[in-house]
């Protein structure tokens, strides 16, 4: 279920807001016993609820802000042998949060001259790569940023992004090779800082 405030590029101020609610039976999964080789199992019974909204704000004009966000609460229910502890047992790979925020500046400056800039927060939350013990590894946890610029003049374009501004060091997928998995120290890293200079031309 979800609803509409407002209408985005049109008002000032609008809002978009959803529930959902999920019960599952039967949850099958792909696995990697402790050789590395990969089997599908039931791993229970279960259940997802969520929230996720976004907002979009115009300031001024020229300034867009935006801010969206998400709150999962997921939990195996009745886990299949094998597959669960006492407590709570969350989905694999379902973050239980995230948010973004991004801010947004255009304005035309002179005759045939236009700048903007962009810059972004997004947090991704934690989650765990599998329910099987093996799989239990930890993922997610970070914050990335991003900024950019850009000037057009006339029919040329120069442009400068950088993403990753502080250069974090993080785990977004804790999978790789699959016969290291038992070792429980694989990752994929966030990709490092990176800074891109573009200039371009209309004809």
């Amino acid at each position: 279920m979800g609803f509409r405030l407002g209408k985005e590029g049109r008002d000032r101020f609008s809002l978009r807001a959803a529930v959902f609610a999920a019960n599952w039976n039967d949850i099958q999964a792909d696995l990697v016993d402790s050789a590395g080789l990969p089997y599908t199992a039931n791993i229970g019974r279960g259940q997802i609820y969520g929230l996720n909204t976004d907002l979009t704000w115009h300031p001024h004009p020229a300034l867009t802000i935006t801010a969206a966000a998400f709150i999962n609460a997921s939990d195996v229910t009745k886990p299949a042998p094998g597959f669960g502890g006492l407590g709570t047992n969350p989905f694999p790979n379902i973050a239980s949060n995230g948010e973004r925020v991004s801010v947004a500046w255009h304005k035309t400056v002179g005759n045939d001259i236009e700048a903007s800039a962009t810059g972004s927060v997004r947090y991704v939350g934690k989650s765990r790569l599998g329910i099987a013990p093996l799989l239990d590894l930890s993922q997610g946890g970070y914050a990335v940023g991003s900024v950019g610029g850009r000037l057009d003049i006339d029919r040329y374009g120069i442009a400068l992004d950088v993403d990753n501004v502080a250069n974090v060091s993080a785990n977004s997928f804790a999978f790789g090779n699959p016969f290291g998995v038992a070792a429980g120290n694989q990752i994929t890293p966030v990709r490092p800082r990176t800074i891109r200079l573009g200039i371009d031309a209309a004809f």
